[in-house]
């Protein structure tokens, strides 16, 4: 609700104190539900939120997640594990002070998953009043490393 995927059923969405009636800018999110063109390629569509978000170019994501030999693969054709770390490389590079990550270790191999938690120990960091939600059927990578957990 707070990015705009869902609307609410009844009542109404309190955000930062606020009610809020429109999606927030100040959320950063990263779901298989968010829809990407497929037929751009991910190099294209980064530019084109970085175009349209105006963030600087997120080089050392694309570094981190070892993402530069995809950058020229037509988002369809990435693998899964590919199509996650565009997706995480389009919510971090925004610094956003909310950040809501959807299963954000499902298809990543080791060494991505310990940069993700490198990047969000950075953010925490970065933005000590900025908040991490993740949903994931893993938690055990992230209770490890520190993260609180709360079973729904």
């Amino acid at each position: 609700m707070l990015a705009g995927l869902e609307k609410p059923q009844s009542g109404s969405l309190v955000f930062a104190g606020s009610r809020l009636n429109t999606p927030t800018k100040a959320v950063a999110i990263a779901s298989d539900r968010i829809a990407l063109p497929d037929f751009l390629t991910a190099n294209q569509i980064i530019d084109l939120s970085v175009n349209t978000l105006g963030c600087d170019w997120p080089h050392s994501l694309v570094n981190g997640f070892n993402f530069n030999a995809f950058l020229n693969t037509r988002f369809e054709a990435l693998s899964s594990g590919n199509q996650k770390k565009c997706q995480l490389i389009l919510a971090l590079m925004r610094k956003s002070p909310y950040l809501l990550l959807d299963e954000p270790s499902a298809a990543l191999d080791q060494t991505s998953i310990h940069y993700l938690l490198s990047q969000l120990d950075a953010y925490l960091a970065d933005k000590p009043n900025g908040q991490i939600i993740i949903t994931c059927h893993e938690p055990a990578v992230f209770i490890e490393h520190g993260f609180k957990c709360i079973s729904l």
